[in-house]
């Protein structure tokens, strides 16, 4: 005997509302990674920024449709 508890100020939305779809997009940020970070190159004679270490940082996730067969 279980009853739906809803807020009284939950939205009613229609089918078409439902049934749209919404893609979200989620940027993940490392804090412990510099991204200023710099040196004096000799070379240059001129600090020089270093690019941050390890990947690119981007991933993609796919969620290719199923047919049915």
């Amino acid at each position: 005997s279980r009853q739906l508890l809803k807020p009284d100020d939950q939205l009613e939305l229609t089918e078409a509302e439902l049934g749209e779809e919404i893609t979200k997009v989620l940027t993940p940020t490392n804090t412990n990674v510099v991204l200023n970070f710099v040196v004096y190159s000799f070379k240059e004679g001129a600090f020089v920024k270093i690019p941050p270490a390890g990947s690119t940082g981007k991933i993609t996730f796919m969620n290719p449709p199923i047919s049915a067969s």
